[in-house]
């Protein structure tokens, strides 16, 4: 990881408004929020895939949660971005689960 790159997150209970702030913060950055869903991590990491090839205007492929990390730090270094990650304990529990 870039020694210029940060890294930031926010835990707590649920529905007190973290998302809101966030959106609130980025609305005017480069940026990319993403909210993973209570679903397979293969149509999580699909989606993301599609919301980075998109950011991005090329094409992107995450096969598994260690590349879905390579794509932003690789930005990083290029320029500034900012990239939420909202309810990533979904992708990480199927993807546990799959091990």
């Amino acid at each position: 990881m870039d020694p210029k790159a940060k890294a930031c997150a926010l835990v707590g209970i649920r529905r007190i408004g973290r998302a809101a702030i966030i959106k609130e913060f980025i609305k005017d950055r480069r940026s990319i929020f993403f909210q993973f869903i209570k679903s397979s991590s293969k149509t999580n990491l699909l989606e993301i895939s599609s919301t980075m090839s998109r950011f991005l205007s090329n094409d992107v492929e995450c096969n598994n949660h260690i590349e879905f990390f390579d794509d932003p730090s690789n930005i990083a270094k290029e320029e500034r971005a900012i990239f939420v990650f909202d309810e990533y304990t979904y992708l990480a529990m199927r993807m546990e689960h799959s091990l």
